[in-house]
């Protein structure tokens, strides 16, 4: 193998990978101590046996031997992706015991003739008067000056004129804030809900639609939250200053925004990236540095470093190995 090719990067601890790379090279080693075996008692043996990546060679009890890289791969990256799920389900499961905290605070606002449910450290704070949420609302979105969360379910029966729709102030968006929404399916298929969503892109959005979303919320500058207690709204909402609930808000919205069920708006899932891009993307999979990457191309490490935040920026991932979990699912690589 080449010496700077490292065909498990992100995957398994370096020591795991030197370790892969010294018995695919010798294509069996021996088990035991010294020069030439291999150590079972080390973690990096076991991290492979874990993986079953690692195994006895056919007629050789006494030695072992390693599967192949595209194998070794495909196991790791399934059970990434299985690790994956489960933070995601476990993710889930703060949500529902959000839910619970919700419910909790709407049978307290029916033994209470006041609109506000405050508790003692004014963490949360119960709004049913309808203007007082639609203001709340407006000034949440319009608010924000680094990143806007929001979700929209349900359906418009009348189109809102254009006047109505409260789409990224210019100002936020030419200072670098982000705004992203989760759409549900049967608000982005109703004529109003899809207009919505076309003039909130041209100004500057991230749409995204998923098939069913829990509830209405906003999520404003890792500051403060609204959370409707139902899905249309009417039964009141939280506003929420818990820095507790609002990273547990904050992880559930980007979980779901980065899920494979979540559909991107706006894209061709085919042009989303550029042949190079799809070529990078195939090397990153291999377990290619960045400077191996350039000279298989014959480009720059800048380059391809440059095509590589690009294309997480275009899946809407944050890591390497999300992005090549993506790609594969999409049938890019």
């Amino acid at each position: 193998m080449e010496s700077d090719r490292r065909p498990l990067s992100g995957l398994v601890s370096p020591e795991a990978e030197d370790l892969y790379i010294r018995i695919a090279a010798a294509g069996n080693l021996a088990i035991g101590e010294g020069n030439g075996r291999v150590d079972p008692a080390t973690a990096a043996f076991d991290e492979l046996l874990v993986a079953k990546i690692v195994s006895p060679a056919p007629g050789e009890p006494d030695c072992v031997r390693v599967v192949s890289q595209p194998i070794a791969l495909q196991l790791l990256l399934a059970r990434r992706h299985h690790q994956a799920t489960e933070m995601y389900d476990s993710i889930l499961q703060g949500w529902q015991s959000l839910e619970g905290l919700l419910q909790s605070a709407v049978n307290a606002s029916q033994r209470t003739a006041d609109d506000t449910f405050e508790n003692s450290n004014g963490a949360l704070e119960f709004v049913a008067d309808r203007n007082t949420l639609l203001n709340l609302s407006n000034e949440l979105y319009l608010g924000a000056r680094k990143e806007l969360r929001s979700t929209v379910c349900g359906t418009y029966t009348t189109p809102n004129s254009v006047e109505e729709i409260v789409s990224p102030p210019e100002p936020a968006i030419a200072s670098g804030a982000r705004f992203r929404t989760l759409y549900d399916s049967a608000f982005a298929s109703s004529f109003a809900g899809a207009e919505i969503i076309r003039l909130s892109v041209e100004a500057g959005e991230e749409a995204r639609i998923r098939d069913r979303l829990p509830t209405k919320l906003l999520h404003t500058d890792d500051r403060i939250a609204l959370v409707a207690l139902t899905e249309t709204g009417s039964a009141g909402a939280l506003l929420v200053r818990s820095p507790y609930l609002l990273t547990l808000i904050r992880e559930w919205f980007d979980a779901t925004w980065n899920d494979p069920a979540t559909t991107r708006v706006g894209t061709d899932s085919s042009d989303e990236v550029t042949p190079v891009q799809r070529q990078i993307l195939r090397l990153m999979a291999s377990g290619m540095t960045d400077e191996a990457m350039a000279r298989s191309l014959g480009t720059s490490v800048r380059t391809v470093r440059r095509n590589v935040g690009a294309i997480m920026d275009t899946i809407g991932v944050s890591t390497r190995f999300a992005a090549g979990a993506a790609a594969a699912k999409r049938g890019w690589i």
